[in-house]
């Protein structure tokens, strides 16, 4: 296994690998305007590929070197955006290419880990698949460094993949400390497995691909992350509100039949909202809930995007809840299951997808 001081000697290299000064070794940016060069010394006579991360179409781009070792090609016809340069499975370099921005690579292929770059936001991408792989190759290690069909085993395992990640997390921590909300290069490491978690660190994430979608409007891909989050974000905002425990809501709530009921004239018992898309996507599952919660005495109110699911006889009634602040967010994520106590408090709140 992987010790923690080779980990931390490895980060450390990670680190120098993304200052963000441009190294002497490869100081001299070119000088015509929207020229990226990767030069790698006569190390590489091979075909490389330059593949887009973000484009809505795929394709890829096949550059040759010239004499020199040397591949080039021109950003001012490309959309800015995330780009990998690969010569094969174990030399991937991640860059940040922007429109008509010109900028230079440069190392051996003998020598990978050492490449160094002129533009700060490469150099952090490429930090961040340096990461990545360290990471995965300590992980590995970790996985049979001690017997999994034993429970001291799986601690010990648990335990190594827990240091070992959180390790990284630091590291990634540093380098999205030096990156604008609005750099390309936070996406790899926002990526990086098991670092970072859509819920745990969603206010980051949000607020980093947020910005970078604001910047970048026509990139579709930015925006279905920007929209999963921003979902996420509102369903950590619901399991906060209606944690156990917590006040149960205020609401009034209109039946089919046209009456209104407000909560603050219920009877000291248990009651549930129950919130249900239409019939054809309403789980088994949640109908039978229902029917549990109305024959053990619980008031059920129901809304439902039709009328085709069959409600208990006793205890259920279906209409529209007209004043609930949370109402919005509990639609978006419907099937869902409000269960609140005798003494007005939630008990449990439930999603069924």
């Amino acid at each position: 296994m992987i010790s923690l001081a080779d980990l931390a000697s490895g980060l450390r290299r990670v680190a120098a690998a993304s200052l963000p000064a441009a190294l002497l070794a490869c100081a001299d940016v070119p000088t015509y305007s929207g020229r990226v060069v990767v030069d790698l010394n006569r190390t590489a006579c091979g075909a490389a590929t330059l593949t887009p991360v973000l484009a809505d179409s795929a394709w890829t781009a096949t550059l040759t070197p010239d004499v020199n070792g040397v591949y080039s090609f021109a950003s001012d016809t490309l959309p800015t955006g995330l780009y990998v340069f690969s010569l094969d499975s174990a030399h991937r370099l991640p860059m940040v290419v922007r429109t008509g921005r010109g900028q230079k690579v440069c190392g051996t292929v003998r020598k990978w880990e050492s490449l160094t770059m002129s533009d700060s936001e490469t150099s952090a991408t490429f930090a961040a698949e340096l990461l990545r792989i360290r990471l995965a190759v300590a992980c590995d290690s970790a996985l049979t460094s001690a017997p999994l069909t034993t429970a001291e085993g799986r601690r010990r395992v648990a335990d190594s993949l827990s240091v070992i990640r959180d390790s990284v997390r630091m590291m990634a921590d540093l380098l999205l400390a030096g990156l604008a909300d609005s750099s390309l290069a936070a996406l790899p490491l926002m990526g990086l497995p098991a670092v970072y978690a859509d819920d745990a660190d969603n206010d980051i994430l949000l607020r980093r691909v947020t910005a970078l979608s604001l910047s970048m409007p026509e990139c579709k891909a930015l925006a279905l992350r920007r929209d999963f989050l921003s979902r996420v974000s509102r369903l950590n905002a619901l399991r906060a509100e209606f944690q156990s425990g917590r006040a149960a809501p205020d609401f009034v709530f209109i039946t089919e039949a046209g009456d209104s009921i407000s909560s603050s004239v219920l009877p000291a018992k248990s009651f549930a909202l129950v919130f249900w898309p239409d019939s054809a996507s309403t789980p088994a599952k949640s109908a039978a809930r229902v029917g549990q919660l109305a024959s053990g005495g619980v008031k059920v109110f129901v809304e439902a995007a039709d009328a085709k699911v069959p409600l208990p006889a006793k205890n259920a009634v279906r209409g529209r809840f007209a004043r609930l602040d949370a109402r919005p967010d509990l639609l978006l994520f419907r099937p869902v299951t409000l269960l609140c106590g005798k003494d007005g408090t939630v008990e449990r709140l439930t999603f069924d997808n």
